[in-house]
């Protein structure tokens, strides 16, 4: 549990000290979302682990870094989906 506290702070502190940072890019989605999914899947029951496997798609074999970049792909092609992709917050917060 130790690990997983220190792991999280970790996590904050680079989202703190980097705010202004624009371009995560593939990797850095993929290493945010697999460290958090890590961090929360000893919360979640087997049968709700399950159920996000069966949520993702084949390519993406069990991993969500291998999926959350999504977005950044498609609203290239599907330009509708291009607004959808993030939320700009009042005094961008």
């Amino acid at each position: 549990m130790e690990y997983y506290k220190i792991q999280l702070v970790a996590i904050v502190s680079l989202m703190l000290v980097l705010p202004n940072t624009q371009g995560w890019g593939e990797d850095g989605h993929a290493i945010i979302i697999s460290s958090f999914y890590e961090l929360e899947h000893s919360r979640l029951s087997d049968s709700a682990v399950d159920a996000v496997k069966n949520l993702l798609p084949e390519y993406a074999q069990n991993d969500l870094g291998n999926v959350c970049s999504w977005a950044d792909r498609v609203r290239f092609y599907l330009h509708w989906s291009g607004p959808l992709h993030f939320a700009d917050t009042p005094g961008n917060l």
